[in-house]
């Protein structure tokens, strides 16, 4: 807000200035006119122009800044508010040998960040230990996974062999496909056997022949002994044997019938409860290590999920620690910031950031935060120029038109370039501060290249509109806009002739003549009006200061009789040979520096073209259907710093 005012104090300073340079020239004019001819005689031997033919210049120009095309926008790329500890000077201007050894720009306190990165290191460090004990511990567990399995499947495959080794393979098979595998883990199977034991195999078969041959042993051996009894007991009945002898035998015969019965049990109980219960241990055996294989892979699949998550565990967090140092080290790397391409070293934003330049200054010790633009290097090679086109010029500005630009730091150089770019809506800044005022950004291309351009210069710019070829054209003010028709006052002896003309495009100082003049033809630049001595309608169209005012004048009251009046009548021979000195000079029209301003006879009568609006004229010499004219000076001491327009 201090940055405003001060500016605002200024430009009214300035346009102070200007209005007491403009009036002290006016009294200088109308003393010098009143020592010439006076009246309506002084104003038929004035000054006049001679038509003249040739080729003539439309042009805007409109004061502006250099500017890069293109810029290095260097931000704080660090967390929080680190401070700066170093900092290349402002205006350093930076070559391709300091890009080559990497300078440094500036330099942010990372001590802090050195302190994270230590811990980060031991964190890191620890991360990569726990990733090496879950990756040995997965590679572990998947070896005791495989012998867990392999046991069980060897368990299942005993089992089976054992109750194949017990029936044989075919009832062995055809008992598992009808027993083996039950969905209900607590169903009892309970096996008889009640088919031919000849077609048992294995094991049972051996025990079963066992038995059978006991069996028949014992009834060969119960009839042996039956025949010998017989026999004895006939020998007995002859006493040819001891009683004795006979008992033993019968005794013998009572043993061999036994032994015999318990043969039979034997077998009945093998067929009935041995055998079932041998098959159904058996096939039980069986059934439980197939579950007991369905548990292992159960369980191998359960640690092995459990490793795989202790790994993957492990090796995010290891993974989070690495970024966490990544980031650590690149918040470091960015704590120096190089030069990585030349140009000129501007802190901040540039000149146009100038808010925060004041309120939160690039200096040693300051204390920026992420993404706060630190410097700003402009690329000096291909520059251009910011301007800014009033709302009665901007409707003339076309992108691709030429332009002309001129430096102030560099009076004698002159560069050409070409319109980039037209803003679509006014300046809203502008528009704020000064709302009656409309101006529209514009970009002007500087083609050449001069190492002695810098951004920030200040610089005019003359736009080319149109270039005319063999045309004719007078001056501004030798046109006059009466009613609905435009005239020139043609020099007819010792006379003047009013003469309707038919005007066309203009610049700043000249305007065409399509019609009505002849080349060579003398123009008076003085209306006859005021020759006349007629008072001068009042007030007067004050132009604005700097840069290009054209701020509509306020108006004196209609009683009032403009103090300048007469010397601006007076003053006219001097506007008129100033003017004709002018386009003897160069042809097209220049543009006021800021603070300046065309001068001009301060309240013309209505219609006369040139500088100088009165309340209520329709414009600064703008004819019937011709061009605008611009706003003119003249408050009612006859000074102006306005400025005259130009256009179609």
């Amino acid at each position: 807000m201090t940055r405003m005012n001060t500016w605002m104090k200024r430009s009214w300073v300035r346009r102070a200035a200007a209005g007491a340079g403009v009036l002290a020239a006016a009294v200088i004019v109308w003393a010098w006119v009143s020592r010439g001819s006076g009246g309506a005689e002084g104003a038929q031997s004035g000054a006049t122009f001679a038509v003249k033919r040739g080729n003539l210049v439309i042009s805007v120009t409109e004061s502006g800044s250099v500017r890069a095309a293109s810029s290095l926008e260097i931000n704080s790329q660090v967390e929080g508010e680190p401070a700066i500890i170093n900092l290349v000077p402002e205006g350093t201007l930076l070559t391709a040998e300091d890009v080559a050894a990497g300078k440094i720009l500036v330099e942010l306190d990372s001590a802090s960040i050195r302190d994270r990165l230590s811990q980060q290191l031991i964190d890191c460090a620890s991360a990569q230990a726990a990733l090496v004990d879950a990756e040995e511990g997965y590679a572990i567990q998947q070896k005791v996974n495989e012998s867990d399995l392999a046991g069980s499947r060897l368990k299942v495959e005993f089992t089976r062999m054992d109750l194949q080794k017990y029936l044989g393979d075919e009832a062995a098979n055809d008992l598992i496909a009808r027993y083996g595998v039950t969905t209900d883990p607590n169903a009892v199977v309970v096996v008889g056997w009640s088919g031919d034991p000849n077609g048992l195999g294995g094991g049972a078969r051996q025990e079963w022949q066992r038995l059978q041959a006991d069996i028949e042993v014992a009834q060969e051996q119960l009839k042996r002994g039956a025949d010998k009894l017989h026999w004895t007991r006939k020998l007995y009945e002859q006493e040819f044997v001891a009683r004795t002898e006979l008992e033993a035998d019968q005794l013998a015969q009572r043993q061999q019938q036994i032994s015999l019965d318990r043969s039979l049990t034997t077998k009945e109980l093998f067929l009935q409860y041995d055998l079932p219960k041998q098959v159904a241990t058996l096939l039980s055996n069986y059934r439980e290590a197939l579950r007991d294989l369905d548990r292992t892979l159960a369980g191998t699949r359960s640690r092995r999920a459990q490793a795989e998550a202790r790994l993957s565990s492990a090796r995010s967090k290891n993974e989070r620690e690495l970024e966490d140092q990544k980031k650590i080290e690149d918040q470091l790397a960015v704590c120096t910031i190089r030069a990585t391409k030349p140009g000129l070293v501007i802190y901040g934003g540039g000149e146009d950031d100038w808010h925060r330049r004041s309120s939160n200054p690039i200096e040693l010790g300051a204390k920026v935060y992420e993404r706060q633009r630190i410097l700003t290097i402009p690329n000096t090679t291909q520059l251009m120029v910011d301007v800014k086109v009033h709302e009665t010029s901007v409707d003339k500005v076309r992108v691709g038109q030429r332009a002309r630009v001129t430096v102030d730091a560099l009076p004698d150089n002159a560069y050409w370039g070409r319109v980039e770019q037209v803003a679509g809506l006014p300046d809203s800044q502008r528009g704020f501060l000064s709302p009656d005022v409309k101006l529209y950004n514009a970009k002007v291309s500087i083609d050449e290249e001069d190492k002695a351009l810098r951004p920030g210069m200040s610089a005019k710019v003359e736009i080319i509109v149109q270039e005319l070829t063999a045309v004719s054209y007078v001056p501004l003010q030798a046109v006059v806009h009466n009613g609905d028709s435009t005239i020139c006052y043609v020099k007819n002896g010792a006379g003047l002739e009013a003469r309707p003309v038919r005007t066309g495009p203009f610049n700043e100082s000249y305007i065409v003549i399509q019609d009505g003049l002849g080349d060579g033809e003398l123009v008076s630049l003085v209306p006859p009006r005021l020759s006349e001595g007629l008072a001068a309608p009042t007030g007067a169209g004050e132009g604005q200061p700097g840069e290009g005012g054209r701020e509509q004048a306020a108006a004196a009251p209609a009683s009032q009789e403009a103090p300048g009046s007469t010397a601006a009548a007076k003053g006219g021979s001097a506007e008129s040979a100033a003017a004709q000195k002018e386009s003897s000079q160069k042809v097209g029209g220049g543009q006021p520096q800021e603070g300046e301003g065309v001068a001009g006879g301060a309240g013309r009568p209505e219609g006369v073209m040139g500088v100088g609006r009165p309340q209520g004229a329709p414009g600064a010499g703008r004819p019937a259907g011709g061009p605008r004219g611009g706003g003119g000076a003249g408050r009612p001491s006859g000074g102006g710093t306005g400025r005259s327009g130009g256009g179609q």
